[in-house]
């Protein structure tokens, strides 16, 4: 017998994570090993 039943909309991390495979902190901690940084002057850090 089922008591209760609950019904929500998928979050956006939800719908990032079933179509790119990974959530937003995972994605994010990813780009940032990958993408180097930029001074102000425009050279690399």
């Amino acid at each position: 017998m089922v008591a209760a039943v609950t019904v929500a909309h998928p979050s956006l991390d939800d719908v990032h994570l079933r179509y790119a495979g990974r959530g937003f902190a995972e994605a994010e901690a990813a780009s940032a090993r990958q993408t180097p940084v930029l001074t102000a002057a425009g050279g690399n850090r």
